[in-house]
């Protein structure tokens, strides 16, 4: 089955640099893989008591919501390091312990609030 999707502007030159720099044979190739990602991530939800990383990056522009989103939260944070890359991105280091349900929450609510790239550990 094919489906068109419409893309533009500086998304569509990030992903023309994924196909050239980083082995993917199309802009296809880079839609299915990011896909699959998605996909797979959502399968995997944690539950139960947890503890992990979460790392995740933002524009700086972004902070005060994510801020808000992380007081919310405070019950789940055991430590936070901040850091600027350059002058207008942060990135973020969390050690988390509590429910999973609960940290599959804030990761949803960092995801909503400006948070551009999440990894969970």
């Amino acid at each position: 089955m094919i489906t068109t999707i419409n893309v533009g502007g500086d998304l569509l030159k990030q992903v023309d640099e994924l196909v050239e720099t980083e082995g993917y044979k199309s802009r296809s190739d880079v839609f299915r893989t990011g896909l699959k990602e998605l996909l797979d991530s959502k399968r995997e939800q944690l539950s139960g008591d947890t503890k992990c990383v979460l790392i995740l990056s933002h524009r700086k522009e972004k902070e005060s919501n994510l801020n808000r989103v992380k007081h919310g939260y405070e019950e789940l944070v055991e430590t936070q390091i901040h850091t600027h890359l350059g002058d207008k991105l942060c990135t973020e280091l969390f050690v988390l312990s509590g429910d999973g349900a609960r940290i599959n929450d804030l990761v949803k609510d960092f995801r909503k609030n400006g948070a551009e790239k999440i990894v969970l550990i």
